[in-house]
């Protein structure tokens, strides 16, 4: 692999070691990826929140969820206002149980932030109405007076499937009483 050459050699740069990190996330090797998106952490990125981003989604891919958190808050720390950030970490957190309701903060926003960005819309509506999580969709749907349409449009098909009509009619008619 010539990226693996570059990258190795001893007058190598943060370019090279990104491009070898990416390709070792691609070959689907991220345990391996991650000391390589340390190294560029730790060389002043010119997108810093974005290389924090990439260092803690190969902590989370290599299944090392805690060191993944820190550096996804750091991510969101340098870039407060990237919904991609903000998604990934809102994600994560949910996925692991951890702050529920700061985490739907941290979706929302990214919602906001990116209301054109399926990725980012559809997967902030996930965590909230999968199986196994209905306590956390109701506090989010009761917090809120209408969400942005990906969420109220998967709010309301959990709601049906789960037979709680009343949130389904609030959810799929803007301005519905609740019942």
């Amino acid at each position: 692999m010539l990226a693996q050459g570059l990258a190795t050699a001893r007058d190598s740069s943060l370019d090279d070691w990104q491009v070898y990190a990416d390709q070792l996330i691609a070959a689907k090797r991220p345990a391996d990826a991650v000391p390589w998106y340390e190294r560029v952490t730790r060389a002043d990125p010119a997108l810093p929140w974005a290389a924090w981003l990439q260092y803690g989604g190969a902590l989370d891919q290599a299944g090392r969820k805690d060191e993944a958190d820190v550096a996804l808050a750091k991510a969101v720390e340098l870039g407060p206002d990237q919904p991609l950030a903000l998604n990934y970490l809102g994600y994560a957190r949910i996925e692991q149980g951890r702050d529920v309701p700061g985490s739907l903060v941290l979706l929302e926003k990214a919602s906001k932030l990116a209301p054109d960005d399926a990725s980012i819309t559809d997967r902030s509506a996930g965590p909230i109405t999968r199986p196994g999580r209905p306590s956390a969709a109701c506090r989010w749907s009761s917090a809120r007076p209408w969400p942005s349409p990906p969420i109220a449009r998967s709010t309301t098909i959990w709601a049906i499937s789960t037979g709680r009509w009343g949130d389904a009619t609030r959810h799929a008619m803007p301005g519905a009483r609740r019942h």
